[in-house]
């Protein structure tokens, strides 16, 4: 019992492996869901109809409810203290107590797609917002005249776009929502479920010229004179530079498109055109964003002595991407490179934009204080707002 004891108060789920005596005892069981409500499934059936058994397990995790007695899935007050823990619980109650409008509200409070559980007696339309506006997926449990309600419909995407897929036929095609749900929406499960069911929204070059600038990742799916749009290009690659590949071919060779979106995030050099790669003006902005982004610009410039020079002085860490580089640049990246890794500096990739005196001054900080004041290693650290040897002040 003592070994039962120790397990079921570091995991009440640990009550499974008990003996069936212990699966009695008042005092393990009681510990056990405690620390998980759901481990009362293991308990023995006169436990699951202890009332103190099931108000702990409950009050632990609504969702027990499921494996109380009947007779306890009908205690208003046990049902009561499941739906305040988790309106979900809701489902496990009697038919009786779904019916109970103090308890169906409490449910949908905590959870609104407990409305999936209550009687539909209850599900007025004040009942129905008071879900739909605690989680716009309790939609998908709305009948009759209410589902086909502007307003609540709108309510729920609100909430939640997922909500969408819900909603009636007859509103499919309503423009308000569907730019509603252009604005709220963006995320991977959105894009897939909407694209799916709602595939005239990705069409309409009116609602995407209205909402991308917001959702960056929704210009993949634009038609093509969005993607070609300048105006609308430049504000998304504004804020996400990477967006650029998403962009016409037109404008991806565009010089004022393209130099935008390194300037935002270097890597946006990868999806230039041919001849912007080629233009070491446009690849030595991506540099100073990004040392990396020398990996993307043509191999003419990038074995280029004096080019190579240039990108060196705008970060030290496009030495990486170099084609041969002239060896007095592998003599000063290999001396900085000691100097870091005996400060116990390491994750270069951090200072993708460091150039090399900014490096250097971080070295000269670091080696003023004193060996036993320093850290073992520096591993999580970011540019501080005046520069990197602000960041290791």
């Amino acid at each position: 019992r003592d070994i039962m004891e120790n397990a079921v108060r570091q995991n009440g789920l640990a009550l499974r492996y008990a003996s069936e005596d212990l699966k009695k005892n008042f005092s393990l069981v009681l510990n056990a869901v405690r620390q998980n409500g759901r481990a009362i499934r293991y308990a023995d059936d006169s436990l699951k109809n202890n009332i103190d058994i099931v108000r702990a397990a409950v009050n632990q995790d609504g969702t027990a409810l499921e494996f109380a007695s009947d007779e306890l899935r009908a205690n208003e007050s046990i049902v009561r203290d499941a739906v305040h823990q988790n309106g979900l619980a809701l489902e496990h109650a009697n038919q009786s107590l779904q019916a109970n409008p103090e308890i169906a509200l409490a449910a949908i409070h905590q959870n609104g797609e407990a409305l999936c559980s209550t009687d539909r007696s209850l599900r007025t339309r004040d009942v129905v917002m008071e879900a739909v506006s605690n989680n716009g997926e309790a939609l998908r449990c709305v009948y009759d005249n209410i589902h086909d309600d502007l307003e609540i419909v709108k309510t729920a995407i609100h909430e939640d776009p997922s909500a969408f897929v819900f909603m009636p036929a007859r509103l499919m095609n309503n423009r308000s929502l569907e730019m509603l749900e252009a604005q709220r929406g963006g995320s991977a499960f959105w894009i897939r479920n909407v694209r799916r069911t709602v595939p005239a929204i990705f069409r309409d070059q009116e609602i995407m010229s209205e909402v991308i600038p917001q959702n960056p990742q929704l210009l993949m799916f634009a038609p093509n004179a969005i993607q070609d749009d300048e105006a609308i290009v430049s504000s998304v690659i504004s804020i996400r530079g990477c967006s650029l590949q998403d962009a016409s071919n037109r404008l991806r060779g565009n010089l004022s498109i393209v130099r935008a979106a390194v300037q935002q995030d270097g890597l946006a050099l990868q999806y230039a055109s041919s001849e912007l790669k080629n233009n070491p003006q446009l690849v030595l902005e991506a540099v100073t964003n990004n040392g990396a982004a020398l990996q993307f610009a043509a191999p003419a410039l990038r074995r280029d002595p004096d080019f190579q020079r240039q990108c060196f002085e705008r970060s030290f860490y496009s030495y990486h991407y170099m084609k041969h580089p002239v060896p007095e640049l592998t003599e000063r990246y290999e001396e900085i490179l000691r100097n870091l890794q005996r400060l116990h500096i390491d994750f270069l990739d951090r200072f993708a934009d460091a150039t090399p005196d900014e490096i250097q001054e971080i070295i000269t900080n670091r080696t003023n204080i004193a060996p036993d004041a320093r850290p073992l290693a520096m591993v999580l650290y970011t540019k501080a707002r005046h520069g990197w040897s602000d960041s290791f002040s």
